[in-house]
């Protein structure tokens, strides 16, 4: 995976004959895109192999971005992440990110010279963000929420509801509420009827 880089696109052509698929954190932290060198950023929308991960929170991303990508790449080629830090799901107040102290507004986790801290989004939030920005269907949802990640990584006893894998799964009802968690076959949260 490449990220938080300046790479021009010719080292990232490199990366990618290498073998290199995916980009961690798009476009966050890389050098951004300009029509005479498109960098790290062009490259990630260029390459049809490539993954790329995105922060759907609203704020490293705004709802066109990511439209942008989804329609560019479709939902094959997108990881839902959250970078979220400790403070995720919990109230504004100060907090402590490797011994700096982030200051958490509106959801948004912030250092003190402004620069973004990571973020408070849990996982469904993602998703649920992901739908609204992009209406994906609920079986793209699986995809840039479970199955892409786990594919990319090659996890092989992951990823489907089949006899020999790992039972691990978030069961949600059509407008993405949790109803139930199942952890290795064991309900974990919630109830299944």
């Amino acid at each position: 995976s490449m990220g938080h880089s300046n790479a021009k696109f010719e080292h990232v052509k490199k990366a990618h004959d290498m073998g290199v698929k995916r980009i961690t954190h798009f476009p966050n932290a890389l050098r951004p895109l300009h029509h005479r060198e498109i960098g790290i950023t062009g490259a990630g929308l260029y390459f049809d192999d490539i993954v790329l991960e995105l922060i759907c929170d609203g704020v490293h991303l705004s709802p066109q971005m990511v439209e942008l990508v989804y329609k560019t790449k479709g939902a094959s080629r997108i990881i839902l992440i959250t970078d979220a830090i400790s403070a995720a799901g919990l109230k504004d107040g100060v907090y402590e990110l490797g011994g700096l102290k982030v200051f958490v507004e509106n959801g948004v986790a912030r250092l003190s010279n402004g620069s973004l801290a990571g973020s408070t989004l849990t996982f469904i939030n993602a998703v649920r963000n992901f739908r609204k920005f992009t209406r994906a269907s609920l079986k793209e949802l699986t995809h840039v929420s479970s199955y892409n990640a786990i594919s990319n990584l090659s996890i092989e006893d992951l990823g489907r509801i089949k006899e020999g894998y790992i039972a691990d799964l978030v069961i949600l009802d059509r407008d993405l509420n949790l109803i139930a968690t199942v952890k290795k076959g064991e309900v974990v949260y919630g109830k299944i009827s």
